[in-house]
């Protein structure tokens, strides 16, 4: 080989050289950054014990409790009663615009709401006493509902909510037992 050929060669070894030299820190770091985008997005290799955890886009919609079968309403359950003492549920309703849930009651329960998005009529009956199956009439009071919005229900208080706008009406609720 030349002395010209072997400066050629050692020039081009340098330049591979000197571009790994910056290529590898950085594949080095985007390895890490993915590795941990996997391991803080995915699910945990083995359950914790002591931690319950639920991924509300994981969650299955499903249908109300009460209320007609038909009903448009449709809620995803984050946790079931029992699962945490006093708890009675947590879930996440969506009601579609005029979608509606009707006057009902829960004898041995808080319910707590937090509005997220949307906009609505949250309606409560003056007093435990009296409900829409009350011969008598009874008395209501309504509390706009939006974003932000907390309401927390009483046990033996009847409640309905309506969706009064045009976009869904999203509703983060839970139940607290009544000792």
């Amino acid at each position: 080989m030349l002395p010209k050929e072997w400066n050629n060669m050692r020039r081009n070894n340098n330049r591979i050289s000197n571009r790994l030299h910056f290529v590898c820190p950085v594949m080095l770091i985007l390895i890490g950054m993915l590795r941990l985008f996997i391991t803080s997005s995915g699910p945990a290799k083995r359950p914790v014990e002591g931690l319950i955890v639920r991924r509300l886009d994981e969650q299955l919609m499903e249908g109300l409790g009460h209320g007609p079968a038909d009903s448009t309403v449709r809620k995803r359950v984050l946790l079931k009663p029992g699962e945490v003492p006093h708890l009675v549920g947590l879930s996440q309703a969506v009601l579609p615009p005029q979608g509606e849930v009707e006057w009902h009651v829960h004898e041995t329960k808080y319910e707590v709401f937090l509005c997220e998005s949307g906009v609505g009529i949250f309606s409560v009956a003056e007093s435990s006493d009296t409900g829409p199956s009350s011969k008598d009439g009874f008395v209501s009071h309504d509390t706009v509902l939006g974003e932000g919005v907390t309401i927390a229900v009483k046990p033996r208080f009847f409640h309905s909510i309506r969706n009064t706008g045009k976009q869904d009406l999203v509703l983060t609720y839970f139940g607290i037992a009544e000792d």
